[in-house]
């Protein structure tokens, strides 16, 4: 992410509010969901699936999913966590643990990308406690495409 990311998410937040007074243009908010969410998101046929279905948060306040984009980590659900896995032949793969057998364990990452390593392969096995949505985004969108971007989260319609 270009500059530095505030670790102040609240303050991020607060200083994001004046958002929600914005209008939001659903066609311009498709348009920064395919540049900025897809790699993680997917919407009928844009995009990947890794992270959760946006449809699934229809009942979430603006306010809440501004929240959802602007920090990430404060409701992350806990099967969204990113671990860290390190290999006996000294790898390191990061991802969410998208299955897990007697065998093995496979991790998803940005675009639906996914590693499966061997049990007996792995040396270390670690949960790093954040979601894997980054944090930083409105360095990267301005305050309209985060009206447009949730006007369109807004218009999603679950099936």
């Amino acid at each position: 992410l270009g500059g530095d990311v505030s670790t102040n998410r609240a303050k991020v937040v607060a200083d994001y509010q004046g958002v929600l007074k914005l209008t939001g243009d659903t066609n311009r908010g498709l348009a920064v969901f395919k540049k900025k969410c897809s790699v993680c998101h997917r919407v009928g046929e844009v995009g990947h699936q890794v992270a959760p279905n946006l449809a699934s948060v229809q009942n979430k306040s603006v306010s809440d999913l501004l929240i959802a984009v602007l920090d990430p980590n404060r409701e992350a659900q806990p099967n969204y966590n990113v671990y860290t896995v390190i290999t006996l032949q000294g790898r390191v793969h990061n991802g969410i643990i998208a299955t897990e057998t007697a065998s093995s364990l496979t991790l998803r990452r940005a675009e639906a990308k996914e590693d499966v390593i061997l049990r007996t392969n792995i040396d270390e096995l670690v949960s790093t406690g954040v979601s894997l949505m980054p944090e930083g985004l409105e360095k990267e969108l301005s305050k309209q495409d985060l009206a447009d971007v949730l006007s369109f989260i807004k218009s999603i319609k679950p099936k």
